[in-house]
This record gives structure tokens, sequence and C-alpha cells, in this order.
């Protein structure tokens, strides 16, 4: 990473934690995961159960408090996956775009966030743009499943100007 990039980082550990602690004893999904058709569908079906949808509105609070987007900010969402944390920055002027290396997650994310989001298939250890292409770059509940994480935080850091968000 280069000098000085770690103080882009802010993270949310807790909510780490407690993905992974879903993830190892609930779904057993590894490291370095692809989401195929099934996760998908398993995934967007735990998302919109009650309880869930509270966690997952709570992270997505706590992400627009730290951030604090301006107008006309860009903000990457790297594992953005069915979009449901892009969803609390739609309507406030900010110019979104998400990826994931899995289709099948970018086909709910259009469900759920149709055309206002720019979505791209990509890996986040070789994200396709430009240094400092965004203000921020966010991995919400993606970190864990990257192949490299270290890589896919380089990457981040490279593309974002002002931080990266990982929760």
């Amino acid at each position: 990473m280069g000098k000085g990039k770690i103080g882009k980082i802010r993270c949310l550990a807790q909510s780490c934690f407690v993905l992974d602690k879903i993830r190892l004893f609930h779904y057993n999904i590894p490291m370095s995961h692809v989401f195929d058709f099934n996760d998908a569908q398993a995934y967007d079906r735990w998302l919109k159960k009650d309880g869930n949808q509270r966690i997952v509105d709570l992270e997505n609070r706590l992400l627009v408090e730290m951030l604090r987007p301006k107008f006309g900010d860009r903000l990457l969402d790297i594992g953005c996956g069915a979009g449901a944390s892009l969803k609390p920055f739609l309507g406030r002027g900010i110019q979104l775009t998400g990826v994931d290396p899995s289709p099948y997650m970018l086909d709910i994310a259009k469900k759920n966030v149709g055309h206002r989001v720019d979505l791209h298939r990509a890996s986040a250890e070789d994200l396709p743009f430009e240094d400092n292409s965004f203000d921020y770059a966010v991995f919400c509940l993606s970190l864990e499943f990257m192949e490299d994480p270290k890589k896919a935080l380089e990457e981040a850091c490279r593309v974002a100007k002002d931080g990266v968000f990982v929760g």
C-alpha cells in the first residue's frame, strides 16, 4: 500500500465480525467466493428478512454519517452485491458506481437501484478505473469475500482520492 494511504481507510469493524460469523456458521461460504445464481438468490432472500434489513439499514446510516458526501461527489461501492449500500445515496446528487464480480448479484442490483447507478462486472483487485476517479470507495459486507483483500484495499485507495470505508 502506498505511503500515507492507510490514513484513507475507515473501518466499521464490528460489522465485518458479524458477517464473518454469519458466513462461517450459517452459510459456510469461503473467502474469495464469487456468488453464483443460488448464492445470489439466497442472499437476496436473506437481505429482505426484517431483522436483517434493520442491520443493513443501521450500517447504511453509519456509512452516510461517516462519509458525509456532498452533492456531486463520486462514490464507488466495491462488491456492491444487491446494491443495498447504494440505496441511501440515491437522490442525493451523488454519482454512484458499483462493481461486483458476480453477474447474478449485478442482476439483483439492477432491480434494486435501476439505472440510477452505473454498474460494472469487475474484480476488486483489478478495478477498471483511473487513479482518483472517485471521492470515496466503500466495501460494505464485501471485503471478506475478496480473493486478495490487501490488493483490493490498494486498488480502492488508488481510485478513491478522499477515503475508503470498510464495513
